[in-house]
């Protein structure tokens, strides 16, 4: 009786439309200056990637600034934020501060990014604010803000 052993190696690849760099890694986005609650290292943190209850602002609270912080070689890549509200109606969102304007955000001075918001609308579940910030190179950095308005 004679025993055969094969042995198979199997590669995957998937094809991505964008070539290069995805995560842009150096960036962060915290509640403090030196901080990265929201954005360590390019990823979302858990309880920013989507609608989380436990991470929700209350509605009493006006406003949320985040220090945005990035290498220095690299920190000239990162474009002007953007945001969504859903639903669409019922929260009034502003966003300020130095980050809106285009200044670079480095590690040793970050910039803030003030989001406003006004409740206009109560509703038993939290609005999501969506937060797009275009990196040139690499694929946005996106993370979420939830408010209640009860």
């Amino acid at each position: 009786m004679w025993l055969l052993s094969v042995r198979v190696i199997v590669e995957l690849a998937i094809p991505c439309a964008k070539s290069g760099p995805r995560v842009f890694k150096g960036f962060s986005v915290g509640f403090h200056p030196r901080s990265s609650e929201l954005v360590y290292n390019g990823l979302t943190q858990l309880g920013f990637d989507q609608l989380h209850h436990e991470f929700s602002f209350q509605s009493e609270q006006s406003h949320v600034s985040l220090y945005l912080s990035a290498m220095y070689s690299l920190s000239g890549l990162v474009g002007k934020p953007s945001f969504q509200v859903n639903p669409v109606k019922g929260l009034d969102v502003k966003l300020t501060g130095s980050g809106t304007n285009g200044a670079m955000p480095t590690t040793l001075s970050p910039t803030i990014l003030t989001v406003n918001w006004r409740c206009e609308i109560t509703r038993s579940s939290p609005y999501e604010v969506n937060i797009l910030i275009p990196v040139e190179g690499y694929d946005p950095v996106e993370f979420t803000l939830t408010k209640e308005c009860g």
